[in-house]
């Protein structure tokens, strides 16, 4: 397992990988050391290693200029459950600066009650970013919850860059 430390204009973010490609993405936080903590407490025998990672990071620096992630590398989605597997593929086709609701996402999986379980599907997601959970909302507009260390303030100004750079109308 290797991780870095990328510094953007919001912060630091941290990105997991292991030989079988990324495993996590640390979203912004305000110092580099509170990234490498965060990552340290998953996986203590981490090591630093910047190349494994040099084409996700010129992604999240591009993402972060356009509100469009370009990154088709490798996932290790090994430790996700299937249930949580299917929930990242339909939160994926969300287009950048569209938004759906946890509903919309249970009714793709033909799980119309299953609400609160794509909620959690969600609030674990490794692969921010790769896998846009920002781009879910409550069904009555309003955006929820957010997992990331800089919480909603955070889902609200990933949503902002988007809607920003896009051309796209739901």
């Amino acid at each position: 397992m290797n991780y870095f430390c990328i510094k953007i204009k919001l912060g630091w973010c941290g990105v997991v990988g292991s030989e079988k490609g990324l495993k996590e993405i640390i979203l912004p936080s305000l110092s580099r050391t509170m990234v490498i903590k965060r990552i340290k407490t998953t996986y203590p025998d981490i090591i630093p290693k910047r190349r494994l990672f040099n084409d996700f990071i010129e992604a999240v620096k591009i993402y972060f200029q356009t509100g469009r992630l370009n990154f088709r590398g490798n996932l290790d989605l090994a430790n996700i459950t299937a249930f949580n597997r299917s929930v990242y593929r339909v939160v994926k086709t969300i287009p950048p600066g569209a938004v759906r609701t946890y509903g919309w996402v249970a009714k793709q999986l033909k799980k119309h009650k299953a609400v609160r379980a794509v909620g959690n599907a969600l609030a674990k997601n490794p692969l921010p970013l790769v896998i846009p959970c920002h781009r879910v909302i409550r069904s009555d507009g309003t955006l929820g919850k957010f997992s990331a260390l800089a919480g909603i303030s955070l889902k609200k100004r990933l949503l902002e860059l988007e809607r920003k750079t896009t051309d796209y109308t739901d």
